[in-house]
Formats: structure tokens, sequence, C-alpha cells
């Protein structure tokens, strides 16, 4: 399988900065996966390290920092402190949006709730697959690369610098590999996860 078996999440990049054609390579890779009825319903905003994405990434700290106040137990939060922590200094940073005409409703952690239609779901996935792509071409073009879903966690303090008509999913960071990572990412076994029918 190649790609797919050595694609692992980096932790740890080098501070060289990533050319924009290598940028683009990613993005058209994320843009030809499939989408239901073709809706392409994703949305990218690109972020390299500048004062605003040292920003966003402060507010979402503060808020980390203060849910921890609250709830000192949960791992969760103090490893989406890690997560924003990679997020400061990568050299690239892409924001993963579903253009939806969804409403957008409140709640206590992830500032947001979609209603799960038919067609969100598939939009998701479509979504997940254009992610999975952008991922798979990061490591065949030698880059290294990290799915962060932890921005949901601070989600206003993000979503308030993207499109007003677009609901933030999810972040990817980008950027050389300070080192190769190694072993193997636990798996269930096939026979746990699959059956036929």
């Amino acid at each position: 399988m190649g790609t797919i078996e050595s694609r692992r999440s980096t932790r740890q990049y080098a501070p060289d900065e990533v050319p924009r054609e290598i940028v683009r390579c990613i993005l058209e890779a994320g843009i030809l996966a499939p989408s239901g009825k073709n809706r392409q319903p994703w949305h990218f905003v690109v972020s390299l390290r500048d004062e605003k994405r040292s920003r966003m990434v402060k507010n979402a700290r503060d808020r980390i920092n203060r849910l921890i106040q609250i709830h000192p137990s949960r791992n969760d939060l103090h490893m989406t402190l890690e997560t924003l922590e990679i997020m400061a200094s990568v050299p690239v940073v892409v924001y993963v949006l579903y253009e939806s005409d969804s409403e957008m409703i409140s709640s206590d952690d992830a500032s947001w709730c979609l209603a799960a239609t038919n067609r969100e779901a598939l939009d998701i996935m479509a979504i997940g697959a254009a992610v999975e792509n952008m991922l798979l071409k990061a490591e065949e073009l030698g880059l290294g690369s990290l799915w962060c879903g932890d921005v949901l966690y601070a989600y206003r303090e993000f979503a308030a610098e993207m499109k007003d008509d677009a609901v933030l999913l999810s972040a990817i960071c980008f950027g050389y590999k300070l080192r190769e990572t190694n072993g193997n990412s636990s798996r269930r076994p096939l026979e746990q996860t699959c059956e036929y029918i």
C-alpha cells in the first residue's frame, strides 16, 4: 500500500518553509476527492506563520486553559494544548471548512452543531476524503502532516477569522519532518472491524 502504510501523524517539524507550489499540489489533491452529487462542499483556508495565526492560537490556548481550570482531569484538554503548540510553529496550517447551509447552534464543548441530515452526512464524508487525499499527497511529497480536530475545542476562537457562511471542521498541519516517524500505529485487526454478510 506504500504511502497509506508509511503515513504517520507528525508532531515535530523542521523550521523550513514549504514552497507555495507544494502547498497548492496538496490542496489540489484535496479537491480531487469524491463528493455526493459532486457538491464539493469543502473550503480551505491556508495559514502561513503570521500574526493572525499567532493570535488565533493564543486565544484558543486561553480558552483551553480556562476549561482546564474547570475540568483539570480531562486529558483531552491537556492534549489539545500540545496540538496548539504544534499549530503555532508549523510552517503551514490548512483550516478545513464545510460550506453548509445549516444553521449553527451553540453548544458547550464545540460551539457548533449540525443537523445530521443525509446531505450533511454525505458532505462530511466527502470532506474527510479530501482531508485524507491531502494527508497522503503530503506524505508522497516528503512532508509530515497532522490532522487536528482539536480546533473544535476552541471553535469560536478559530472560526472568528473564517468565512461566516462555513462551518470549521478541522485543521491540518503540514511541514517537513524533523525526523522520520517510526513504528506502527496500532489498529484493531480487520477481523474485529469487518464482517461479511
